[in-house]
């Protein structure tokens, strides 16, 4: 009869162990964390946005349906994306990147305006411009803001402040900016506002015999020069016309180019030009004679290497004009 009460008391003790160990199970199963599956989104699409946001590496740090500062465009609209664009779900970010050294265009050289116009290339990206300005002679340096759509232009980014500069050495710097910071500054160019007209230009053609009834003029380029005069007379020494241009519109390297305003008729012509500047007008240059021809003469005048003798007109009866 003891002997079934031991075995009856070791049961009760096994049981209670058991029931315990179960207890503890139940603690330690409720005390883990939820399994991924059950917080995972279901659907290949929750996947695919998952798995996305995790190739953008350093572009965004966490992915979220809200477009962040630095959203370039969207599946909807991809002509306003950039190479660099990464596909985030139903929107499209970008790494943005500080902007690249700009490249100095003009003034360089001699000018002859105390207002230049600085020019020089667009830098992809870029939000805003910093223009840095130094006299020479006097340590003066300023430096002057602007937004990058004042500055674009056909030729390149260009601006025209309204500070009017006295004559000295100057030189001066370009910086990009945009919302990831400041790019390094250009190198410098220098430029000399010398404060004095502009020298004698020499004209280069036409000259001798012609067959096109419009030519085109082509002289020496002075630096100093914003502006020059161009003249055309007849044999009677009765002005055709004079056209003027703007140096930085003709100017090509070391040579200034025009094409005739009208067309000519045949016949015997003269020309010459004159240049100008914020200091005064230079002198006009001498006559270049040319001789518009058709038919046989025209065949003789595209074989001609060699033009006609230079002809001077009227050096006593009419002086050179636009001497100061």
């Amino acid at each position: 009869m003891s002997k079934m009460k031991s075995i009856g008391k070791k049961l009760t003790v096994m049981a209670l162990a058991g029931m315990l160990l179960v207890l503890l199970a139940g603690v330690a199963l409720a005390s883990q964390p939820p399994s991924a599956d059950e917080n995972e989104p279901h659907g290949c699409s929750a996947c695919e946005e998952r798995q996305s946001a995790s190739q953008i590496g350093d572009d965004i740090s966490t992915y979220s349906n809200e477009p962040p500062t630095e959203l370039v465009g969207s599946a909807q609209s991809p002509t306003a994306l950039r190479p660099d664009a990464r596909a985030v779900g139903r929107h499209t970010y970008t790494r943005i990147k500080l902007p690249a050294r700009a490249t100095l265009i003009s003034p360089k050289g001699t000018i002859g305006t105390s207002n230049p116009t600085y020019l020089w290339r667009c830098v992809p990206g870029a939000t805003q411009y910093l223009l840095k300005v130094a006299n020479l002679d006097t340590q003066i340096t300023t430096i002057e803001e602007y937004e990058a759509e004042e500055v674009v232009s056909n030729q390149g980014c260009s601006i025209k402040p309204g500070d009017i500069l006295a004559a000295g050495n100057y030189r001066w710097w370009i910086q990009a900016k945009n919302s990831k910071g400041t790019g390094p500054w250009s190198y410098y160019n220098s430029f000399k506002f010398a404060n004095v007209k502009p020298g004698n230009v020499t004209p280069i053609s036409p000259r001798g015999l012609i067959s096109t009834r419009r030519p085109t003029f082509i002289w020496t380029a002075i630096s100093s020069a914003t502006q020059y005069n161009l003249e055309v007379s007849d044999q009677n020494e009765e002005v055709v016309f004079v056209e003027s241009y703007m140096a930085e519109d003709v100017t090509s390297g070391t040579r200034a180019i025009a094409r005739s305003p009208t067309i000519l008729s045949g016949g015997i012509y003269f020309w010459r030009v004159q240049a100008s500047n914020d200091a005064g007008t230079g002198s006009w240059s001498s006559d270049k004679y040319f001789e518009i021809v058709c038919g046989s003469r025209a065949s003789q005048a595209e074989k001609q290497s060699e033009p006609r003798p230079e002809r001077e007109k009227g050096s006593a009866a009419r002086p050179s004009r636009g001497s100061a």
